[in-house]
């Protein structure tokens, strides 16, 4: 049975990453177990690349050939955890980097508070040691139950086909008129009538990206509008559509379009 051993950390701690992994393919003998505290990581294995940025998670089996590219300037910090298991292999069949982002906002703010006990752990004794390891496995499980549920046929959203897209089809409205503003994804579940996790997980089933990446391609097309109007600076632009930090919006506009917002302004389609 799944989960009937804990599993054993190997190492565990608070990490800024090194420039040498972003450029050198590496791997370990035991699985890792990435949490990102800032930055953006975007993880290269095997001819595919997953992205993870504050609060998100990625999950490198043992010896996987891989690198970590981040933003050399913006940095890249993490707490990362080395660990075995007897049941990596079958864990690892259900919860992957292809489907562990989209996790719900309950379970991702859940995984976030168990990952700073795990920070705050003394790690001293046998004691400390098993309470740590019982953390991991509550993380584990934590994406287990969350994937799984969402893969299963039973847990499918109860309501029609064309009651899903309707659901899919107001947030994105409501995204689309309030994206210059903070949005939480309780917000939007709020304005439908729904809970947060159901509608997290219809908008993905139906649309295959998330309620967020949605959010951030609404205000990179809103940006770009205005950036080619050419009446605004950067940082208002930024502030126009939903960004508080001007450098930030920065990185991801370019990263988005492959050029810069002032490369962007007075620009034509």
């Amino acid at each position: 049975m799944l989960f009937q051993e804990l599993p054993k950390i190997r190492s565990m701690s608070d990490m800024i990453f090194d420039p040498m992994w972003a450029v050198k393919d590496h791997s370990t003998d035991i699985c890792e177990l990435i949490h990102v505290r800032k930055g953006m990581l975007c993880q290269a294995a095997a001819g595919k690349k997953f992205t993870a940025g504050p609060g998100d998670c990625l999950i490198t089996p043992r010896q996987t050939m891989h690198r970590d590219l981040f933003d050399f300037e913006e940095g890249l910090e993490v707490f990362i955890v080395f660990f075995d298991w007897p049941f990596e292999s079958e864990f690892l069949k259900h919860v992957n980097n292809s489907n562990i982002n989209r996790i719900s906002a309950d379970t991702r703010n859940a995984l976030s508070r168990v990952f700073d006990e795990l920070r705050t752990d003394p790690g001293g004794d046998e004691t400390d040691r098993i309470v740590a390891s019982s953390r991991l496995l509550t993380v584990l499980l934590l994406l287990y139950r969350d994937i799984v549920q969402q893969q299963t046929p039973s847990a499918a959203p109860e309501f029609s086909g064309n009651k899903r897209q309707w659901m899919v089809n107001e947030a994105k409205k409501y995204l689309e008129k309030h994206y210059p503003q903070p949005v939480k994804l309780e917000d939007v579940a709020a304005s439908l009538k729904v809970s947060p996790f159901y509608l997290s997980r219809v908008f993905s089933h139906e649309s295959d990206f998330s309620l967020f990446e949605y959010l951030n391609d609404v205000r990179m097309r809103k940006a770009r509008e205005l950036l080619r109007e050419g009446r605004h600076i950067v940082a208002d632009v930024a502030y126009m559509t939903g960004f508080e930090d001007s450098n930030y919006f920065s990185k991801v506009y370019k990263r988005h379009y492959g050029h810069s917002p002032s490369q962007g302004r007075f620009k034509k389609a």
